[in-house]
């Protein structure tokens, strides 16, 4: 799909993806309550939703499509870690 920057798609998805992950290593190196995992999951949704939408806007391409030509443009296991499928 010609014109349809899915790098930029891709570097966005994982740029949330680490930021999530950040976020529960924090959580577990200060030692927190149980609690605190919640709290950072208690708008995950949300903000999947809100990078999902930026995806679209800058790839053009719904989620699923993207993850399509994601998986056609990579190797599958890149596509399995992008997409989760």
């Amino acid at each position: 799909m010609k014109g349809h920057n899915i790098g930029r798609g891709v570097s966005l998805w994982l740029a949330f993806q680490r930021a999530e992950h950040a976020a529960h290593e924090d959580v577990d190196a200060f030692d927190a309550p149980g609690e605190c995992h919640v709290l950072v999951e208690k708008f995950y949704r949300r903000r999947e939703r809100l990078v999902r939408r930026h995806i679209r806007g800058v790839t053009g391409l719904p989620f699923d499509l993207f993850c399509r030509e994601v998986r056609r443009r990579t190797s599958p296991h890149v596509a399995h870690f992008i997409c989760q499928l």
